[in-house]
């Protein structure tokens, strides 16, 4: 059981910044850790998402000006 929630997480954790191998280990050793650090990324990349966005807005108003 716990080696078929650690390759689903190796599936979302391919996608996401912390990468799909630490996911499976983490989901495989420790489940509730492997959670958290599939949790953990993903909020990582809405952040790092948003800031790049912000600077792609700023740069586009001063070409405008």
């Amino acid at each position: 059981m716990n080696l078929i929630l650690a390759l689903i997480f190796f599936k979302i954790g391919s996608k996401r910044v912390i990468g799909g191998f630490d996911s499976f280990f983490w989901c495989l050793i420790f489940f509730p850790l492997g959670i958290y650090f599939v949790l953990k990324s993903r909020r990582l990349d809405d952040v790092l998402a948003a800031e790049k966005l912000a600077k792609e807005f700023e740069n586009s108003k001063r070409l405008k000006l």
